[in-house]
């Protein structure tokens, strides 16, 4: 299984319930929409959970301002992931999200990771 993780801040325009409201039910049911002809096997959103808590994990470990949320997107395999992007209809839902996601996410300031998931404890 390999997965792309984004790691997501929202525009400075957006307040977080707003940013969390678009997220969840506007751009996640888009993403699933387009789930089948990108080869999408699981998509997973993690909303941040703003708060004292959130703040003193961060100063303990000396990190950076916080994420607002993580998205995971999974694929069978690597070929999987790269096939969505070698056909027209994989390529034109690709600049579908990629559009909708300019619309409330700080590209400059979020990032992307691509994993090879290893699970190491699991009940």
């Amino acid at each position: 299984m390999i997965s792309v993780m984004f790691s997501v801040r929202r525009k400075k325009e957006l307040s977080v319930s707003e940013f969390h409201e678009y997220w969840r039910n506007v751009h996640g049911p888009l993403v699933s929409a387009h789930a089948a002809v990108l080869g999408i096997r699981r998509y997973v959103q993690h909303h941040g959970v703003p708060g004292r808590i959130t703040d003193a994990l961060g100063r303990a470990r000396g990190t950076d301002v916080p994420f607002d949320g993580v998205a995971q997107v999974y694929f069978d395999d690597l070929e999987a992931m790269l096939a969505a992007g070698r056909s027209p209809a994989g390529r034109a839902a690709m600049e579908e999200l990629v559009a909708d996601e300019a619309r409330f996410i700080d590209f400059a300031t979020s990032s992307i990771l691509l994993a090879d998931e290893v699970v190491l404890a699991e009940r």
